[in-house]
């Protein structure tokens, strides 16, 4: 009988620590690496302009006519992106003065992450953003699809693959250096606080749409435990789940355990965002490595931390954007 008991504690702890162990990871996703690349790159004009800039596109008004961008919103961007060190700027013309704005190390290693929404998009965006139909690695010659791997074991890495870790102690991440609003942040009549604006290559999600997404990844499945992880508004909190829901990127189910409350699920495309989040999290440890950071991923093949790296489909080698080509 005192067996029993004791069986019981146990299992009744256990039932009362993972909610605390959910919400303790759930509040390390704001302050992470991945709110601060958000921060830093994740509005839609940026990713945009880092779009074209792999497409080939290098000089003012091509940039202008390809995305319809205001002039001054693309003069503010790019002065970013310049001060980020992701462009280097040329000056290609003298009558008048005109420059070009090239990819520097640090804006090449995001080609990872562009892959990453390229693969996405191609697989559930509908909205007809201009993407390369095949990609070709000059390295072998073949068509490919990129593929995230493990970088110490080479595995192939999926969501279900790997599992978070709390490391380091709470910190506050800083706000990235930028001006107090940008311009044209509305673009495309979308950006209101309950309909969030597109990312680049069509996803319809914005910065706390992807930290939604990321503390649901953790563990946090219901209303109350999204909203104490990221400390967001009742209404601003509600219409972005209304609208991740509407894009099936989430799944609202009943609540099994409480009948009047939901819990919240990734659907298909929510579940393929993991690429996109890792890769972008990958750069800004390895480009920002004084940004405080309380979560890393294990991957429970080889147990190492969980480095992504993108590779050729074909050959298997690390893919890099000067090797590789596109069919418009």
């Amino acid at each position: 009988m005192q067996l029993r008991k004791s069986g019981a504690r146990k299992v009744e702890q256990k039932a009362d620590t993972e909610p605390r162990q959910r919400a303790v990871l759930g509040q390390a996703v704001k302050g992470s690496l991945l709110d601060y690349g958000l921060r830093l790159i994740g509005d839609y004009w940026s990713l945009n302009i880092l779009r074209e800039a792999f497409l080939g596109v290098s000089q003012f008004e091509q940039f202008r006519e390809r995305l319809r961008i205001p002039r001054q919103t693309l003069s503010e961007r790019l002065r970013h992106l310049v001060a980020l060190g992701l462009f280097r700027v040329r000056q290609y013309q003298t009558n008048p003065v005109r420059y070009e704005y090239r990819l520097t190390e640090k804006g090449l290693a995001l080609y990872p992450n562009v892959l990453a929404t390229w693969m996405w998009s191609r697989k559930w965006d509908v909205s007809g953003e201009r993407l390369p139909r095949r990609l070709i690695h000059r390295t072998c010659g073949h068509r490919f699809i990129p593929e995230c791997v493990c970088a110490h074991c080479r595995l192939a890495v999926g969501l279900r693959d790997v599992e978070a870790v709390l490391t380091g102690k709470s910190a506050t991440v800083p706000a990235p250096a930028r001006s107090r609003r940008w311009p044209g942040q509305r673009a495309q009549g979308v950006g209101s606080p309950d309909r969030p604006r597109q990312l680049a290559f069509g996803a319809s999600v914005d910065r706390w749409s992807l930290l939604i997404v990321a503390a649901i990844y953790l563990g946090c499945h219901r209303f109350d435990e999204i909203q104490h992880s990221l400390s967001l508004g009742t209404s601003v909190l509600a219409g972005r789940l209304s609208a991740l829901c509407e894009s099936g990127l989430l799944l609202r189910q009943p609540d099994l355990s409480d009948g009047r409350r939901f819990v919240y699920r990734l659907g298909p495309p929510g579940r393929d965002l993991f690429q996109h989040i890792v890769t972008l999290s990958a750069w800004v440890r390895t480009y920002h490595k004084d940004t405080p950071n309380r979560l890393s991923l294990r991957h429970k093949s080889c147990g190492r931390a969980f480095n992504p790296v993108m590779v050729c489909s074909q050959c298997r080698k690390d893919l890099d954007a000067r090797e590789v080509t596109f069919e418009a």
